[in-house]
C-alpha cells in the first residue's frame, strides 16, 4: 500500500513542474533579466560619461573629440586632407605631453559634447601647421624669487 501511496503523490504532482527543462527555462529567464539589467546599467553610465566636463572625459574619449574638432575646422583653415592626419596626430600627442588635460586649456562645451576651441592653438598658414602659443600670463620664475641671501661683511 505504502507504494501505491507514493505513486499517489507523484500523480498529484504536476507533470510539468517535474522536467528539468522547465526548471532550467527559469534560471536562463532569471540569468538574462539581470544581463539586461546590466546592460542597462552600462548603458546609463556611459551616457551620463559622455557628459562630463573635458578633465573627466577617459583618454578614447578626448582622442574621439579631438578627431572631431580637426575634421570641423579643416574647413574654416583650408586643411588638405593629407594634412589632416598630421593635425589629428600634432593634437593627439600634445594629449600625450599633457598640454590638453586642464579645462582652461580648451573650452569644451559638455552638453553638446565638443570642442568649442582649444585655446592658443594657432594655425601657421606658410608651414601649414597647428602650433601652441606660449601663453602669454605666465609669471616669470626670477620674478616669483626672494631678494636673495647677501653675505654678512666683516
Amino acid at each position: 500500500m505504502s507504494s501505491s501511496n507514493n505513486d499517489l503523490n507523484v500523480e498529484s504532482v504536476p507533470a510539468a513542474t517535474l522536467e528539468p527543462s522547465n526548471i532550467n527555462v527559469v534560471k536562463i529567464s532569471e540569468a538574462s533579466k539581470k544581463q539586461d539589467n546590466v546592460y542597462n546599467m552600462l548603458a546609463t553610465e556611459s551616457n551620463n560619461n559622455k557628459h562630463n566636463n573635458w578633465n573627466k572625459l577617459g583618454k578614447p574619449e578626448k582622442i574621439k573629440q579631438i578627431s572631431n574638432f580637426v575634421v570641423e575646422q579643416a574647413s574654416h583653415f583650408g586643411i588638405l586632407e593629407t594634412e589632416l592626419g598630421d593635425c589629428k596626430q600634432y593634437l593627439i600627442d600634445s594629449l600625450d605631453k599633457k598640454k590638453l588635460t586642464c579645462v582652461k586649456d580648451i573650452n569644451y562645451n559638455k552638453e553638446l559634447g565638443k570642442i568649442v576651441c582649444i585655446h592658443n592653438l594657432v594655425f601657421n598658414s606658410t608651414n601649414r601647421r597647428f602650433t601652441f602659443k606660449r601663453n602669454e600670463k605666465r609669471a616669470s620664475t626670477t620674478k616669483s624669487l626672494g631678494a636673495g641671501k647677501t653675505p654678512n661683511k666683516v
